[in-house]
């Protein structure tokens, strides 16, 4: 006989079922997954103005809302609030502070980064994160002040300052014009003692102003005059014939990395070649070059390599076809021919920071020698270094040779401070580092900062070399 089943018994049962499902359905709901931040650079203090960028992620339901807010003792402000429209499972923003607007002191506060998202957790308000960070509200520009006497700088030349900064500064360095560049701390025993490398470039124009900069760590930036004196002179200027042999052999070299537009004919391929791949190159060139320390990796006079001077620095090259102008560009180095596939020696001791065919400069290397300055060989036949290998002053990088943009064997050797191309000739010359490097150290009552990591001899170098004090 069937058992039958009772309809009180049959309630209950419904009910665990339907209690089930809900709970499958709503379990993902409550997901624990915090969202996450993720700050690009997390401030250590805030100036006049701020930008603080970051980044919230979140691997559940998606973010609900982002707040940003300063604190410091009792007065609490918003800087940023955010709610997303519809599920968002990241989003970059950028909150902006002006903490003595806002009615804050200088001093210590809190800058607090929030997130929730939508999960059903916590009583349906989400899973909340939060990173407090600890920082000072300091609006004071930094001081910086030059240590050495009056530079001189020749036009597309090379120069050093010293300068004091403050204990808080985190950046300094020279601005000639628009152009920054970045200043060193070598003097551990002095870390208020800075010094910079710096160039006018040959394209600069005459009446740029050449001053000393710094920033802190609230974002405070400040000037000030650096006493200074340029030395103008003028650059040759060549017209050059391209052949149609010439143009033929530089589509022949180039064609297949010219992109269409530009590779219909040899002309349309050399004029690509002469500005756009030239560029391209020049930004890799900097690239490599940035790859830089605070120590002098050098001591001494630069090696020159063996070989006739064929080209100079600076020179303006106007380019004609069948009578017409075709291109323009400047010659930013120095071309030095002696013999076929001639060792090329390593001008002066450092680190290897790019070793690889390079567009117009052919098979390419580049050595850092620390502080900005970098010695770039071009056209070789062959490549004797890698890529992060300390070299010796004299030691044999390659071989010269005629590859990239040249049609004759020889050696293209380029001298450069922060990427910035410069007259190789002023390296060559003991009296003129003397005078213009070295002397500003001695002036300023400062060690050469030479680079001593074992052995009490500067990197890159044979010859012994002093601790730096």
């Amino acid at each position: 006989m069937a058992m039958k089943l009772r309809p009180w018994l049959l309630a209950p049962i419904i009910i665990i079922v339907l209690l089930a499902g809900l709970a499958v359905f709503l379990w993902p709901h409550y997901e624990g997954n915090v969202p996450r931040i993720t700050l690009e650079k997390a401030p250590k203090g805030l100036g006049l103005k701020n930008e603080i960028d970051f980044q919230v992620t979140d691997q559940g339901k998606g973010l609900r809302w982002v707040r940003v807010y300063l604190r410091q003792g009792q007065k609490t402000a918003m800087l940023l609030e955010h709610k997303p429209e519809g599920p968002t499972a990241s989003v970059a923003l950028k909150a902006t502070a002006a903490p003595l607007a806002m009615g804050f002191s200088q001093g210590p506060a809190e800058l607090v980064i929030e997130a929730s998202d939508n999960s059903l957790r916590n009583w349906g308000s989400g899973n909340l994160s939060q990173i407090v960070l600890p920082l000072a509200i300091d609006t004071t520009p930094p001081r910086i002040m030059q240590r050495s006497g009056i530079t001189y700088v020749n036009r597309g030349g090379s120069a050093v300052a010293v300068y004091e900064i403050d204990d808080g500064t985190t950046e300094h360095g020279v601005m000639v014009g628009q152009r920054r560049f970045k200043g060193h701390n070598p003097w551990p025993d002095q870390p208020r003692a800075a010094m910079c490398l710096f160039a006018f470039p040959f394209d600069e124009p005459r009446e740029s102003r050449v001053s000393l900069w710094a920033a802190d760590h609230a974002g405070n930036k400040a000037n000030a005059p650096l006493r200074w004196r340029l030395r103008w002179r003028n650059f040759r200027a060549d017209k050059l014939n391209a052949s149609d042999n010439f143009l033929a052999e530089i589509q022949a070299r180039f064609g297949m990395q010219a992109p269409p537009t530009a590779a219909a004919t040899p002309l349309a391929v050399f004029q690509w070649v002469n500005v756009e791949l030239r560029e391209q190159n020049h930004q890799r060139i900097a690239q490599a070059a940035s790859q830089t320390g605070p120590y002098q990796l050098w001591s001494g006079t630069f090696l020159r390599a063996p070989g006739k001077t064929m080209a100079g620095f600076g020179e303006h090259r106007t380019y004609f076809h069948n009578g017409q102008e075709i291109s323009q560009g400047y010659h930013l180095g120095i071309d030095l021919a002696d013999v076929e596939r001639s060792p090329v020696p390593a001008a002066a001791g450092g680190v290897v920071r790019l070793a690889e065919n390079l567009g117009i400069y052919g098979n390419c290397v580049i050595v850092d020698h620390g502080q900005g300055l970098s010695t770039l060989y071009g056209h070789l036949s062959q490549m004797g270094v890698t890529v992060g290998q300390t070299v010796e002053m004299g030691q044999e990088l390659g071989l010269s040779g005629a590859t990239g943009l040249a049609l004759g064997d020889h050696l293209h050797f380029s001298v450069m401070v922060d990427g910035i191309f410069v007259v190789p000739t002023e390296w060559w010359d003991p009296h003129w580092i003397q005078d213009n490097v070295l002397y500003h150290y001695e002036e300023s009552g400062l060690p050469t900062p030479l680079a001593t990591p074992a052995g009490g001899k500067a990197a890159g170098q044979p010859q012994a070399a002093p601790t730096v004090k």
